[in-house]
């Protein structure tokens, strides 16, 4: 992992991360991991809203994803076919792994 963004509530980590992977990040791929469930279905749906551009390839991650789901994200993180991924500790799991992980 290149950076850690750790702050206390409402300044502005969510915001900075989504400009970041906004102005690209030399197209690799990024990932957000949260602690909760609800707040990685939060962080998804402020991201779709801003970053428009890469909604196809913006997924999420977590507890509640599907077998068949969770299944089809682990392929496209190892095919590199994600821009953005949005998860709990399920990211953390075996058999999960990034092409291109960007920072």
């Amino acid at each position: 992992m290149d950076r850690l963004v750790c702050g206390d509530v409402g300044f502005g980590k969510t915001r900075s991360r989504a400009r970041r992977l906004r102005h690209g990040d030399g197209g690799r791929a990024g990932a957000v991991v949260v602690p909760t469930t609800l707040l990685s279905r939060q962080h998804t749906a402020r991201f779709r809203n801003a970053l428009p551009a890469c909604r196809s390839a913006l997924l999420n991650c977590s507890r509640f994803t599907s077998a068949k789901d969770a299944k089809d994200i682990k392929a496209r993180l190892t095919s590199g076919d994600v821009d953005i991924v949005i998860g709990t500790h399920a990211l953390l799991a075996k058999g999960i792994s990034f092409r291109n992980l960007g920072s």
